[in-house]
């Protein structure tokens, strides 16, 4: 696993920043969609975060994106990454959809198996 630190922080003092490893998955994945280690970091730090189905989502709209940042062709492309991280910060997969944020805001809040399977075995 890779470590990073300060990736995603809005604050100097906050030494964990938002991930604090990356699944073999994910790293695949960043590397199948060009997103390396300041790409992320940018996705992280402008990004709306969603929590949903026991995961939190980093989606990066258009409007996320400040209008300086939208006239570069690098953080352009960067429109609509999805970043996909456990509750510990974890990044668990990362993925491009313009149209991510209505299917994630649809997700249900909770992930209601887990607390049925979980409530079952009492």
């Amino acid at each position: 696993m890779i470590i990073i630190k300060n990736i995603g922080s809005q604050n100097p003092q906050d030494e964990e920043g938002k991930l604090n490893r990356i699944s073999e998955h994910a790293r695949k994945r960043c590397a199948q969609r060009n997103l390396g280690a300041e790409k992320l970091d940018t996705v992280l730090s402008y990004a709306q975060e969603i929590h949903r189905t026991g995961v939190i989502f980093y989606f990066l709209g258009k409007q996320n994106i400040p209008k300086e940042m939208r006239r570069n062709d690098c953080y352009s492309k960067l429109e609509g990454a999805v970043l996909l991280t456990s509750n510990d910060g974890e990044l668990i997969t990362a993925y491009r959809d313009r149209n991510a944020f209505h299917s994630i805001r649809r997700k249900a809040k909770h992930n209601y198996s887990f607390q049925r399977d979980y409530h079952a075995g009492e």
